[in-house]
């Protein structure tokens, strides 16, 4: 706010009369004769104290509604507006007074406007009806009184100060009200944004468990179906590609799962390189035979992430079929790794660009492609999830995405992901002893799950107890809790849930290993999860399955028993 906005003392004559334009001038504006007398009283008699009730007005003059017009669009120009004007009615030849004031107003709607008149041309109303009805206007009656005419100036300039800070203030209040609602609605937005992730979280994880039971099935089948055939048998390669299906449709729901929930599960040190070398041989049939796939892959390189396997392949696939849509099915696809230093104490990173020959991304849609469910695919030719998928998962792993893109030449994507260190060969869970049979308590309410779970345990020379619900389990245990070396339950049951049947056992003094199974996001039960307790997620491996009995039961010791008849109670 300049401060001549706020000390506004300009006011305009308008008056034909010239002697007129004089008496204005002796009633607003001190001479410099008078002045000068000051500074001589001044000089005689010492300082002399200054006249309080004075104000002294800056005057221009016209004699003419036309000049007056000119001078207030000049004013206007300049960013020094008059603050008001003393306007004559009659002006001949010219405009007359109402028809001035009409031109003048136009320019400068907030003009303080005073009416000196020494007629009755028109009346009140008349003028009200011809300027409308406004607090900007004010008659004065000629011949008029010089305290008159001063108390209108210093009023009216005043009002117009007044009027300034007034619109200044609302301005400033509508830009924070602007502002605030443009703040409100962006965060009425997240929330609905959050709303609907949780909807469809809501919504995913009500079907996902079912969904994983049913994968399980898929790959428990399709693993006994396989271990009957010879590896060159042409079904055994059929049933390879059922379980490479059955991995991305885990995936999927697992992903859908990720947006009402945080955390990765399922981390393992992961060879990128030849998991980007499997990709490759499983793109050429998915991407067409038009889309020419190139990949740089250094040889004997360390290029290890920590990640989930699955995940990874997905966001990099992911990426790979965005490409061949970009491309319409057709053009030149690469794929490249490679390991960069890290600076500053940072360590090594690991880079994957996947690069593609198509239109490339125009910029009015760069920054929403991450969104989910943004797509600027036909109807059923997307669902704007992917490439979502691929933002949430290399975040949660710690890394970045950037992308280069030209519109007419394709795009760039670059994956970076923090180094992991070889893993120690010695120490993986391949080499523990797998001829180590145990007596497990299994319990799955999914029929078709429990089958293939205790098919693989005793396939590998485990002994299991079954049992189809939480209730029941806890009387299998009291049968043969003298027998039992390990729970392996399903988290979500009817009756009891596998959490509570291992927490009712633990109570009673038992000191089991637990192997905790879930076609939920493991995010929601890690919190919850016992001390050195195994978290497995359907659909789930023979193998891995496996793997995790022989990592719980590793080190484990024969838990202190009760007798045979003694109440399932701590003594």
């Amino acid at each position: 706010m300049q401060s001549i906005a706020l000390n506004n003392r300009r006011i305009l004559i308008v008056d034909d009369n010239l002697s007129i334009h004089d008496d204005y001038r002796k009633i607003l504006a001190r001479s410099t004769s008078e002045s000068s007398l000051d500074e001589l009283e001044s000089l005689f008699f010492g300082e002399v104290e200054p006249q309080k009730d004075e104000v002294s007005f800056e005057l221009d003059f016209a004699d003419q509604g036309q000049i007056a017009l000119s001078l207030v669009e000049k004013s206007m120009q300049n960013g020094t507006p008059y603050a008001m004007a003393f306007v004559d009615m009659r002006m001949p030849p010219g405009w007359d007074g109402l028809r001035t004031i009409e031109e003048i107003w136009k320019v400068d709607p907030q003009l303080e406007i005073v009416i000196a008149t020494a007629y009755s041309d028109a009346s009140w109303s008349e003028i009200l009806d011809r300027l409308g009805c406004t607090d900007n206007l004010l008659i004065l009656k000629k011949p008029f009184d010089n305290v008159e005419v001063s108390q209108l100036a210093t009023a009216l300039t005043e009002k117009w100060k007044l009027r300034r800070i007034a619109q200044v203030k609302q301005d400033e209040l509508e830009a924070e009200v602007e502002k605030r609602t443009a703040e409100l609605r962006e965060k009425d937005r997240q929330l609905m944004h959050a709303q609907r992730m949780e909807a469809v979280g809501t919504l995913a994880s009500g079907v996902a468990h079912e969904f994983n039971n049913l994968l399980h099935a898929i790959r428990g089948y399709t693993s006994f179906a396989q271990g009957r055939l010879e590896e060159g048998h042409a079904a055994h390669a059929d049933l390879e590609l059922v379980f490479n299906a059955s991995d991305h449709a885990a995936v999927l729901t697992r992903q859908l799962l990720d947006y009402s929930r945080t955390g990765t599960d399922d981390l393992t040190i992961v060879d990128v390189g030849e998991t980007v070398s499997n990709l490759v041989k499983m793109l050429r049939p998915i991407l067409g035979k038009d889309v020419e796939v190139q990949s740089q892959i250094p040889e004997q390189s360390e290029l290890f992430v920590l990640a989930s396997r699955v995940y990874l392949s997905q966001a990099i696939m992911n990426l790979c079929v965005n490409a061949r849509d970009a491309m319409n099915a057709s053009g030149r696809l690469t794929l490249t790794l490679s390991r960069k230093a890290g600076v500053d104490n940072h360590n090594d990173q690991i880079v994957i660009t996947v690069a593609d020959s198509g239109g490339g991304i125009p910029d009015e849609i760069r920054e929403k492609i991450f969104d989910p469910f943004f797509t600027t695919k036909a109807p059923g030719k997307g669902t704007g999830l992917g490439l979502a998928m691929v933002f949430n998962t290399i975040k949660k792993l710690g890394g970045s995405i950037e992308i280069d893109s030209v519109v007419g030449e394709g795009t760039t994507f670059t994956l970076t992901l923090p180094a992991a260190a070889a893993p120690d060969k010695e120490n993986s869970l391949d080499n523990c002893d797998s001829h180590s049979p145990r007596t497990i308590l299994f319990a799955d309410d999914d029929e078709i799950s429990r089958m293939i779970a205790v098919n693989a345990m005793e396939s590998a020379g485990h002994h299991v107890f079954e049992a189809s619900d939480g209730q029941e389990a806890i009387k299998q245990f009291l049968m043969h809790r003298d027998e039992v070396e390990l729970l392996v339950l399903d988290a979500e049951m009817p009756e009891k849930s596998g959490l509570n049947v291992y927490r009712e056992i633990t109570a009673a003094g038992f000191e089991l290993p637990l192997i905790l199974c879930t076609g939920h996001s493991a995010a929601t039960l890690e919190a919850a999860l016992p001390e050195n307790a195994i978290l497995i997620q359907k659909p789930f491996s023979p193998e891995k399955l496996n793997h995790a009995i022989q990592k719980a039961t590793a080190d484990q010791g024969t838990s202190e028993l009760l007798s045979v008849n003694q109440p399932l109670q701590k003594t």
